[in-house]
């Protein structure tokens, strides 16, 4: 089930999904319990031999922290545009408590087609804060050669204050403008346009031009069958 969460705590159910869910690996960290396996045991007919009672979070004697972040091929700078491409390098973090699901690989191509996600990064702490460094220290890591990611996005999201402090919400992106001032966002405006000024010329420069004598189209009009 999922919920939201207002200013003071109230929750609004948004809705339930009955089926493995992208966050998984987060129960699975705190819970040690492997999800992807126990649905496959019941959909082969074995009985499951969990019960509520015997699910507990566990991590250094305390309930524990999980954080996941999904890296995207996409461009955040520019309004989420997907990104495919061959991955020119992928070196993927590592350490205690980190976790990667992916199938990227060097060589590896990200295709047009289908959802942007490459990768999952999931971290475990005993504190917020400790799986929250954790998770800043995979991701400066993570490096990816190829294409755009939002790997960027997420380093400003984990260094923010607010975030670290826990004060955030639905529009935190929109209020911290995503790590851009006024002037970064004045310049990229400026480059994007001195770029389609640019790209409009060569392309211009690049197209044939047809030669005067045969824009009559006679040529084309004598080869037509009678009726």
């Amino acid at each position: 089930m999922e919920f939201l969460a207002d200013a003071d705590g109230n929750l609004y159910f948004t809705e339930i999904k009955a089926r493995i869910v992208i966050g998984h690996p987060i129960p699975e960290l705190l819970t040690g319990i492997d999800l992807v396996c126990e649905q496959l045991r019941c959909a082969a007919g074995e009985p499951l031999d969990l019960d509520q009672e015997s699910i507990r979070q566990h991590l250094e004697g305390r309930a524990g922290y999980a954080m996941q972040v999904r890296i995207n091929a996409e461009d955040p700078w520019r309004n989420y545009l997907p990104s495919p491409g061959t991955l020119e390098r992928f070196r993927l973090p590592g350490g205690m408590n980190v976790r990667v699901d992916t199938y990227g690989f060097v060589g590896c191509t990200v295709p047009v087609r289908y959802d942007s996600l490459l990768a999952k990064v999931v971290v475990k702490g005993s504190t917020r804060t400790q799986a929250l460094l954790r998770m800043r220290r995979a991701l400066e890591d993570f490096k990816i050669v190829g294409v755009q990611t939002n790997l960027p996005l997420h380093l400003h999201i984990l260094n923010d204050p607010d975030f670290a402090a826990g004060r955030y919400d639905t529009a935190f992106l929109w209020r911290h403008k995503m790590g851009m001032s006024a002037a970064d966002a004045e310049m990229r405006r400026d480059l994007a346009a001195a770029a389609a000024v640019a790209y409009v010329l060569r392309s211009g420069m690049a197209r044939p031009v047809q030669p005067a004598h045969a824009q009559s189209g006679w040529h084309r009009s004598s080869r037509t069958i009678p009726g």
